[in-house]
């Protein structure tokens, strides 16, 4: 169970707002049988209950880390945040408004299609998305999301920032070794900012899907990269 405090809207008999999402986010971290509250919950509880204080985790909805306290003394492996995995999704200091709904749908779709596009115009959110969609996907991936920005890179420089965002050597800069060090692992990636190296993703993307099946990579861009099996998502303001 996760228990958070905060204002909430009623509509058809429902709630809604980021109350809500953020108590679900709490017991998504959490295990059967244990429960978890907010900072805000535990303040107001003035101790009357047992509250072990368990530290700053950072919930799915990539914002700051957070304090939770677990409510009663049992005993349970370590809460299931994103920060469980490995990953160099950065931390977003403000909430993702009224985006829940497109996060929760594009994580699902992205569990079992390998390659999403998310495409729209500069400036409509595709990039805290796409980190919102991986950060959402972290329990499923033990080896990690993986942000890569090619904004500043040049064709001939991607494989060697994607060898370079997943801690590779930097002498490990081929697409072969690249490719063979995805084929082993099961990782989310995402490819941001990609138009203006749009040939030489594409060609990268083609042969890590071809030979790495437990790789499922996220791009951002304008349009399609146009291979087979990508989704694509449009997104708007």
């Amino acid at each position: 169970m996760g228990i958070h405090s905060g204002e909430v809207q009623e509509r058809d008999g429902d709630y809604f707002g980021s109350a809500v999402n953020r108590a679900a986010r709490l017991m998504a971290i959490g295990h059967g049988g244990q429960v978890v509250c907010s900072a805000v919950t535990a303040s107001l509880l003035d101790d009357k209950v047992d509250l072990r204080d368990l530290g700053e985790y950072r919930l799915r909805d990539l914002l700051a880390p957070q304090r939770v306290f677990q409510i009663g003394d049992g005993r349970f492996p370590a809460l299931r945040s994103i920060d469980a995995v490995p990953s160099n999704l950065p931390t977003q200091l403000t909430e993702l408004i009224g985006r829940s709904a497109d996060v929760e749908s594009l994580a699902r779709a992205a569990q079992t299609e390998r390659l999403m596009t998310l495409t729209g115009t500069g400036g409509v959110g595709k990039t805290r998305l796409a980190l919102a969609v991986a950060a959402g996907l972290a329990d499923d991936f033990s080896d990690g999301c993986w942000l890569v920005e090619l904004a500043p890179q040049e064709a001939t420089g991607v494989t060697a920032a994607v060898a370079a965002a997943l801690g590779m050597s930097a002498s490990v800069i081929d697409t072969t070794a690249l490719v063979g060090y995805l084929a082993q692992r099961r990782l989310v990636l995402v490819l941001d900012n990609c138009e203006h190296v749009l040939d030489a993703v594409a060609d990268l993307v083609a042969a890590v899907l071809g030979a790495a099946p437990e790789v499922h990579v996220i791009v951002t861009w304008r349009e399609p990269l146009a291979l087979d099996g990508e989704v694509v998502r449009g997104v708007r303001y």
